[in-house]
């Protein structure tokens, strides 16, 4: 069921009151992070995140692109991108996650890059 919010005000409250599903595939490479804003879903709402990397075979944590999880400033788990494995994060609301940026470092591996399909289900309050 699709349902339309008008009012811009109450959109984020509105939002978490029906379950919703996102999910994306991206190729991460050089320059390739995502960042953290005041408008994030997961600062009101528990989630469930799904994160499966593939092609990240001997990727290197200096090379970035790992998940980092935080809450009020403090690392709660970093997850590295290795090939073929599934992590389920629960989350509760005010956790945050983001991606590091993927620096210069991984240009000296054979395949500069790896495939990421993330998703999220956000819980109705």
């Amino acid at each position: 069921t699709r349902h339309v919010v008008n009012d811009e005000d109450n959109k984020s409250e509105y939002q978490c009151k029906y379950p919703r599903c996102e999910l994306s595939l991206r190729k991460l490479s050089h320059g390739s992070f995502t960042l953290i804003d005041d408008s994030c879903m997961e600062l009101i709402c528990d989630s469930l995140d799904l994160l499966l990397n593939f092609d990240a075979d001997q990727w290197d944590i200096g090379n970035g692109g790992y998940m980092n999880y935080s809450s009020n400033d403090e690392e709660l788990l970093t997850i590295e991108p290795q090939s073929n494995r599934l992590a389920l994060v629960y989350r509760e609301k005010g956790t945050t996650k983001f991606m590091k940026h993927v620096n210069c470092n991984c240009l000296t591996r054979e395949t500069p890059h790896f495939y990421s399909i993330s998703g999220m289900y956000l819980e109705p309050f």
